[in-house]
């Protein structure tokens, strides 16, 4: 695959979790793709193709296993409609915490991106409510593109082990 939004992560893959190979796993993208029913932008299909088994910049579910990832993405949105809340749109969770009460993620449809193949990343608190409006879940943007989400969050990893990263 070529890469184009990652090249970042792809250059200082070793320096996250030591010595790493890709591991071939041909047209993992489209497996995914096809069970889910959706196309994943661009820049997500290089991270899967990089993020085979390790390294984990978090949990991503896609580093573990294919059908963990697609079984937290039912598990976040049944947690959801147990909580009275619903997405207007269809949202691929990316990383989450506390089973799910919190956690990132990048719609299909975003209005919002520059890039469509290369969406913004947005945070979910199920915990947190907007004082100003207490039916309000915080949602909100915390990168403009999921290559500065995967890149920021690599050079942190980097940053804590001391070490620094070749940049693009």
């Amino acid at each position: 695959m070529e890469i184009q939004y990652l090249k970042f992560y792809e250059k200082n893959l070793e320096k996250i979790e030591g010595k790493y190979i890709i591991p071939f796993v041909e047209n993992i993208e489209a497996s995914v793709e096809n069970k889910i029913g959706r196309t994943f932008p661009k820049a997500y299909k290089e991270f899967m193709y990089l993020a085979i088994g390790k390294p984990r910049i978090y949990d991503s579910g896609i580093s573990s296993s294919l059908e963990y990832g697609i079984e937290r993405q039912e598990t976040v949105k049944n947690l959801l409609a147990d909580n009275g809340f619903k997405f207007s749109r269809d949202f691929w969770v990316i990383a989450e915490l506390d089973g799910g009460e919190q956690f990132d993620f990048f719609y299909f449809d975003d209005p919002d991106a520059e890039d469509p193949e290369n969406p913004p990343v947005y945070f979910f608190d199920n915990e947190y409510i907007d004082e100003e409006n207490a039916s309000t879940k915080n949602i909100h943007k915390s990168f403009d593109s999921f290559d500065k989400y995967v890149n920021g969050n690599a050079k942190v990893r980097i940053e804590e082990k001391g070490l620094t990263y070749e940049d693009e």
